[in-house]
Formats: structure tokens, C-alpha cells, sequence
């Protein structure tokens, strides 16, 4: 996974979180967005 071309170690050292925490929160944004985006991801609802 990466953001802006930064992988999970360079976003944790950069927001002084651990790196599970950064997996975790970009696990529950994406599921937040593909259950706002409408026929995004129908299996998800």
C-alpha cells in the first residue's frame, strides 16, 4: 500500500504512529468509501 508514492513505514514514521495503525485506518477509510461510492462494491453493503 502506498500514498502519494509513501509506503505504510514512511506514513507511520511521518504521523508518529505505528505502522499497524496506519494499515488499520486505510483498511477502514477504503471501506467507508466503497460503501458511500453507489454501485461501487455492491457486496459491501
Amino acid at each position: 500500500m502506498s500514498f502519494r508514492g509513501a509506503g505504510v513505514a514512511e506514513a507511520a514514521q511521518t504521523l508518529g504512529i505505528p505502522p499497524g495503525t496506519v494499515k488499520s485506518r486505510a483498511y477502514y477509510a477504503l471501506r467507508a468509501l466503497r460503501r458511500a461510492l453507489p454501485g461501487y462494491a455492491a457486496d459491501l453493503r
